[in-house]
């Protein structure tokens, strides 16, 4: 090898020196200007060195900008996140606060309201007993309208009450649905078991999340009604439920007298009815109100004459969707 002489290395120096600061610019028509082959190879070197050096920073510099990108989403997720649950636990603390001054409101307004009623029932009761044949015809008439008016309004005041309740303490639990779905034919007696019901269940998912007792209630009603408001020799009712991303969806489809489509969402208001059968007219109401707990929904899909079906939704993993208030 040459003897590399003072200039060449000074050179060499200068090289490295424009290397580290990412500033050499080496071409290979500059290094094939260079008499001494020694310090072309030297360049040559230095030349994919650095070529190596600046892809290497490159995707340093990639590396560090998409890190920095992923902390600053990060942070921003958990900022948002925790501005959610912030804005979410005050939502839930007005929430809480309603619904105790609705309960308290429904309490004492409902007790106000017993005292006068149970007074009518028993006044009217008394004079049907003791002076029933002191009226003519129009006064027996009116004496049991008062009667059964008392006594319908009672009963409208209790469902209120029970109406107010749902929903009031937000406690889920997992369960065994077609064992809750059991428990509904049973309550449901031999109404279920008659020749002309014919009950059929879908593919149901094992477990579930929910309020046991209002979920079975709902079920409960939508069954009763499917029987109820039926006029087929063979009334049939099915429950199907479909899992979607977030939700379950359920079903229950009849083939009874069906819902013209103007009162298809009037149905779902408190004391609504469409039909003169028995009843106040508040279980799809609660029904509603039952899907809405569990951050669910329901509607209803039906032709006059052709049968309804019913459906509602609720949400997965309800446990995780619970917010600590404390």
């Amino acid at each position: 090898m040459q003897k590399i002489d003072r200039e060449f290395a000074t050179y060499i120096a200068f090289c490295l020196a424009e290397i580290a600061n990412g500033k050499l610019t080496l071409t290979d028509e500059i290094i094939e200007k260079k008499k001494d082959e020694g310090l072309r190879e030297i360049l040559l070197g230095l030349k994919s060195l650095n070529e190596d050096l600046m892809l290497r920073k490159k995707e340093a510099s990639k590396i560090i900008k998409l890190e920095t990108q992923k902390r600053k989403l990060h942070e921003r997720i958990i900022l948002e996140e925790k501005t959610r649950v912030r804005q979410l636990k005050m939502i839930r603390d007005k929430l809480v606060l309603a619904n105790k001054e609705l309960s308290d409101l429904n309490h004492v307004t409902s007790h106000e309201l017993q005292e006068p009623i149970v007074s009518i029932i028993s006044a009217s009761d008394i004079l049907k007993q003791d002076y029933y044949k002191l009226f003519d015809d129009t006064g027996k008439m009116f004496l049991n309208s008062l009667n059964q008016s008392a006594i319908q309004l009672r009963s409208q005041i209790k469902a209120v009450q029970d109406h107010s309740r749902l929903g009031g303490e937000l406690n889920f639990s997992e369960v065994c649905l077609l064992s809750l779905i059991d428990n509904v034919k049973t309550d449901l007696g031999g109404v279920m078991n008659n020749k002309w019901v014919r009950f059929t269940i879908g593919k149901m998912p094992q477990k579930i999340q929910c309020m046991p007792y209002e979920l079975k209630m709902l079920i409960r009603n939508l069954i009763h009604n499917a029987i109820k408001y039926n006029d087929s020799d063979i009334r049939l009712v099915n429950l199907r439920c479909k899992s979607r991303d977030h939700h379950f969806e359920f079903s229950i489809e009849d083939n009874g007298i069906g819902i013209e489509e103007k009162y298809q969402d009037q149905i779902f208001n408190i004391f609504r009815k469409i039909d003169s059968r028995d009843g106040i007219g508040i279980g799809l109401s609660n029904c509603r109100k039952i899907a809405n707990s569990h951050l669910g929904e329901m509607w209803v899909r039906s032709k006059k004459g052709s049968g309804s079906k019913f459906f509602f939704t609720i949400k997965k993993n309800l446990k995780s969707c619970m917010i600590e208030t404390e």
